[in-house]
């Protein structure tokens, strides 16, 4: 065999690491961090979303458009995105087209 064989060979061979994971190490790898569930802000409906759900895990819906986001979604810059992205002839209208956006859509929905 040639020399450039037996350093090809050599690099399929496992070798052992430097140290074992103890059964505690795995433990602690195999814990997930607890989901971060972020609150709903009044602010937030600068960006067209209004609060959804109940109080434990709410989710922001576009009062526009109606598309329901996730709670990861309720950050200030993901729904500027979604307002620029679907809808951008309205990302610069005044708070006070939003409030009766969002209060429209609850007299639509008493009836």
């Amino acid at each position: 065999m040639s020399e450039k064989q037996t350093s090809l060979e050599s690099f399929f061979e496992k070798r052992e690491r430097p140290y074992d994971e103890t059964a505690e190490d795995s433990k602690t790898a195999n814990k997930k961090k607890a989901a971060f569930k972020r609150k709903y802000q009044e602010s937030y409906l600068n960006y067209g979303s209004i609060a959804t759900g109940d109080s434990h895990s709410p989710s922001p819906l576009c009062i526009i458009c109606g598309d329901q986001l996730s709670n990861e979604a309720m950050k200030p810059s993901k729904l500027l995105r979604h307002m620029e992205t679907k809808h951008p002839a309205l990302k610069d209208k005044p708070l006070e087209f939003f409030k009766r956006k969002n209060m429209n859509t609850k007299n639509r929905s008493n009836y």
